[in-house]
């Protein structure tokens, strides 16, 4: 199934298993109540060219999410107009976040000794940024990674975390949780997914 055919389903159709179907369904029933908006939602081909400027796919259920339309209100990240430049600006801020994590004093055990201010410490930071899976910004800081986590065989259902100067933490352990702590959408009726690693996001979560 892809982003072309969306058989409109209902919650009472809802697989227990986290698969296209299943999130299929809750997003159908979760848009309503998150307050969608049709009209800002993306068309496959918006969708294929916004995975082309990030670089990689969007997780299935977050390329879906998008195709619905995000609600208006403030705060959302949309994507329908200026993707590249939108995604520059996201990036230029994220390194800015990163570097304020190390100079408060965030500095994982992961990344080996932390090299001296200058510019041995920005090609430190540029390494652990090059080695990190993407971030893709759904609502003001909060961000889904992009790609597999270690050890898992599809990136649906990754987490959702909020980057910020003061550090990274984890709002969600995927889509549906993050809208159900966020904005009281209900929770589907399947299993938790479980806590996933990232290179890089992890370790500064963990710091």
């Amino acid at each position: 199934m892809g982003y072309d055919d969306f058989e409109i389903m209902g919650m009472s159709a809802l697989d227990p298993t986290p698969d296209e179907e299943a999130w299929e369904a809750y997003l159908d029933f979760a848009h309503p109540i998150l307050g969608g908006d049709d009209a800002l939602g993306l068309a496959a081909q918006d969708v294929r060219e916004l995975e082309s400027v990030v670089g990689t796919s969007l997780p299935w259920e977050i390329g879906l999410f998008l195709v619905l339309g995000v609600p208006a209100a403030d705060g959302w990240w949309r994507w329908a107009e200026d993707a590249a430049a939108h995604w520059s600006s996201w990036q230029a801020s994220l390194r800015s976040a990163v570097a304020a994590m190390v100079e408060a004093g965030i500095w994982p055990a992961a990344w080996g000794e932390r090299p001296g201010d200058g510019p041995g410490l920005d090609e430190a930071i540029d390494a652990a940024l090059a080695a990190a899976p993407p971030l893709f910004p759904l609502f003001d800081d909060c961000v889904v990674p992009l790609g597999l986590a270690e050890g898992c065989e599809s990136d649906m259902a990754n987490p959702i975390l909020r980057v910020t100067e003061a550090g990274v933490e984890q709002v969600g352990v995927d889509l549906a949780e993050w809208l159900h702590q966020g904005f009281d959408v209900p929770l589907p009726m399947w299993p938790a997914t479980p806590t996933r690693r990232f290179a890089t996001w992890s370790d500064l979560h963990s710091a």
